[in-house]
This record gives C-alpha cells, sequence and structure tokens, in this order.
C-alpha cells in the first residue's frame, strides 16, 4: 500500500468513526412519567420546539422492556404501522417525514442493545434530543445505575399528578379502554392485581424519586405537575424548556394546548371505596414524604387519601354494627 492510499483509508476511518459518533449520542434528556399524567401531551408539543428533538415513537422501553431482545421484538412490530405512515408522508411532504423515517429504519433493523439504543439518538448542535418514557419511573436501582454510567449527564423530567386519580386512569386505560369494556365488567382481581403490580408503585412519587436521586443529582431532576399543565400548559412546557438548556416554545398553538390527547375520558367511573382504600394504604406513606417537598399540591393529595382511609374505616364499623346488632 503507497503511503498516499493509506492516508486515503486513514481519512475514511476518521470519518467513519466521525459519522458513527454522530449517531450515537444518546439522549440528553428523559422524561420518565408519570404515566397517565400528560406524557403524550408533552411529546406532542415538545417535538414541536425548534430547540428539541424527540423520535417519532414516544416510547421505545429500551431499558425497561426491549434490552436483550431479539429482532424485530413485540415493541419494535408495534411501530410498523407508524413506519409505514411515514413512508407515505415522506413520498408525499419530505422534509421532517423523512428524518422520522430514516429514524424507524434504525428503530427497526437493530437488534436491541446498548449500541442500538445510542443510535437512536442523532447529534443535533444547538439542540437537545430527548425521549419520553414513562415505563422508567419504576426502573430497579441496577438499571438506573446502567443508565448513569451509559449517560452520566443526563436530565431528567418527572411529571407528577394526584396519586389516586393517575393510578384510576391507569386502570382505566389497562383494563377498560384497551379492552373496550367498561371497567365495572372487569373482576376485581384483575383490578386488584393492576393496583399491586402497576397502578399503586407508579403513584408512589417520593420512592421513585428516591431511585432516581440515588442514580443523579436532584439538580438534574426537574419535577412539574399535572394540574398546572392542565392549567397552564406553555407554562409548564416553557419551564421543562429552560431547564434543558433552550429558551420558551416560539410558536405553541393555544388551540392545540387546549385539546386532550389519550385520555380515557369514554370509560371514566367513579373510584370504588373498595379500590380507593387499597390505594390510600399503599400510596399515604410515600405521599406523606412528598408533601415534605413539594407542600403544594401533596398537602392536599395526603389530605385526599386520608380522607379515603377514614371514610371506608367508618363504613367498615357501622357495617359491623349493624351485623352483630
Amino acid at each position: 500500500m503507497t503511503r498516499r492510499d493509506a492516508c486515503t483509508v486513514k481519512a475514511g476511518a476518521a470519518r467513519s468513526g466521525e459519522n458513527r459518533r454522530k449517531m450515537a449520542q444518546g439522549p440528553d434528556f428523559l422524561v420518565i412519567g408519570a404515566a397517565r399524567s400528560g406524557t403524550t401531551f408533552l411529546h406532542t408539543h415538545l417535538r414541536t420546539h425548534p430547540g428539541l428533538w424527540l423520535p417519532p415513537k414516544k416510547e421505545i422501553y429500551y431499558f425497561s422492556q426491549q434490552s436483550g431482545r431479539g429482532y424485530l421484538n413485540r415493541r419494535q412490530r408495534e411501530h410498523i404501522p407508524a413506519f409505514l405512515a411515514s413512508l407515505a408522508g415522506a413520498w408525499r411532504h419530505g422534509g421532517a417525514a423523512w428524518r422520522d423515517l430514516r429514524w424507524g429504519v434504525r428503530y427497526l433493523r437493530g437488534r436491541p442493545s446498548d449500541r442500538w439504543f445510542l443510535s437512536l439518538y442523532p447529534d443535533l448542535p444547538g439542540r437537545r434530543v430527548g425521549q419520553i418514557e414513562p415505563s422508567y419511573a419504576n426502573l430497579p436501582d441496577a438499571a438506573l445505575g446502567h443508565i448513569a454510567r451509559l449517560l452520566p449527564d443526563l436530565k431528567i423530567v418527572f411529571v407528577m399528578r394526584d396519586p389516586m386519580d393517575r393510578a384510576w386512569s391507569q386502570i382505566l386505560k389497562r383494563l377498560a379502554r384497551q379492552g373496550g369494556r367498561a371497567i365495572g365488567t372487569v373482576p376485581e382481581a384483575a383490578i386488584v392485581a393492576e393496583i399491586e403490580r402497576y397502578a399503586a408503585p407508579m403513584s408512589a412519587y417520593a420512592d421513585i424519586l428516591d431511585r432516581w436521586q440515588r442514580a443523579f443529582p436532584r439538580t438534574e431532576i426537574h419535577c412539574a405537575f399535572y394540574d398546572a399543565l392542565e392549567r397552564d400548559p406553555r407554562a409548564v412546557i416553557d419551564g421543562i424548556a429552560r431547564f434543558l438548556g433552550v429558551g420558551p416554545h416560539p410558536n405553541l398553538d393555544d388551540d392545540a394546548l387546549g385539546r386532550r390527547i389519550n385520555h380515557t375520558r369514554a370509560y371514566f367511573e367513579e373510584i370504588p371505596a373498595v379500590h380507593g382504600r387499597r390505594l390510600a394504604e399503599r400510596l399515604l406513606e410515600p405521599t406523606r414524604r412528598l408533601a415534605a417537598r413539594f407542600p403544594d399540591p401533596a398537602d392536599g393529595w395526603t389530605r385526599r387519601l386520608e380522607t379515603a382511609l377514614a371514610t371506608t374505616e367508618d363504613a367498615t364499623e357501622r357495617t359491623a354494627a349493624c351485623i352483630t346488632s
């Protein structure tokens, strides 16, 4: 090989390495939930901020469900309809649709691994790159340690909602809306299992924050609240943008901000007292701890949980008195 050939090979390798780095930076931030707390709404509007980039797929579940899975696993296959839609969109409109299409190709053709995960987030100078992943809120310490080693400069956003309302909304979505049935037709055992396994742990916000703060500095975790998102979505979105180091959103659409996304209103029913008590038993202690840091709104959440416990205790006592009289 001549000296010139060697230089050409070296330059090509350097360019190849540079290109790999540009497509393997990983996210700058994660929005870790909580589920049923406006995360789909945030994905919709943060994607339109010119200083931010989020992939077309809101959640990829890498650390919670995809790590170590094979090619075209269930979570990847779920993206195929959206990928086909982006193919049609790219053909008709070009622009951002082509970027979504290229992202979909990388997402679908790779076998989930750390390298594959990092490759999904482009290096975009002047922009913050991120992902919304509510399932990450309840990752165990070992998984959070892995994330911290892989992404040591990561910023975290966590949105909290009234813990009983959030848990019940999750139950309505998973057991009623996804099954196309009224919650009253769902067996009680299924609701109890959902509370124990998913709904209550995802609403135990103090426990979630404790775990994430063992992996990342408190200063790198931004907390927001669903009530504020409903009341003044522009302020919450701009607060997240400032935390991420970009300016306020320059072109939020007021009509779009007023539209609900991914709601369970058609399946809404009040929380039955028996399930309200079960949730309150599991959520009162972590919510009291949360109130020490965020008295507004967590003091109100605590009072509601205390009332749910007291009300069902009184009803139980009255029932017992009737039986024994």
